[in-house]
């Protein structure tokens, strides 16, 4: 009787040596490298708080991790400030979010749903409309930011 289970002792030049492409080959290196440098960063993390990977994709980064705490502080909104009404404090954060979610680069949904725009429409113009939707959200985000940043907590 033959056993197909693969063996927990092979070695990564094993997995090469078998009679796979030259192309599943080249992925698996790939993943081995990919895990490589994702342990490498997270160990970043650890250390200092932040990797290079955050470094060289701060922008992206930023959107990102901001707008998961304002959402945080909106599933968990404890308090608000003295100021104004809970439902006005509600108001500002969803509209930060949303900014957020305009000046986020990996994705302009939200930008062509406001202007009106096809998904599928690649032109210059169109382009160009977005960077000055995305230039408007960041100056209006920053505005409320420098304005409610000490009661930004729960």
């Amino acid at each position: 009787m033959e056993n197909n289970e693969p063996r927990k002792s092979d070695s990564v030049h094993e997995l090469l040596a078998d009679e796979r492409s030259w192309w599943d080959k080249c992925a698996v290196w790939h993943f081995i490298k990919k895990k490589v440098v994702q342990r490498k960063y997270r160990r970043q993390r650890v250390k200092r708080g932040y990797s290079d990977l955050d470094v060289w994709t701060l922008q992206y980064w930023f959107v990102q991790t901001l707008r998961s705490m304002l959402e945080n502080i909106l599933r968990h909104r404890y308090t608000y400030p003295d100021k104004i009404t809970e439902e006005e404090w509600v108001s500002i954060l969803q509209e930060m979010v949303q900014l957020l979610t305009v000046m986020d680069i990996e994705d302009d949904t939200l930008v062509r749903k406001q202007l009106c725009v096809d998904k599928k429409d690649r032109s210059v113009e169109v382009y160009l409309r977005i960077d000055k939707e995305r230039e408007k959200a960041r100056k209006r985000f920053f505005d409320l930011f420098y304005e409610w940043y000490w009661d930004l907590c729960y």
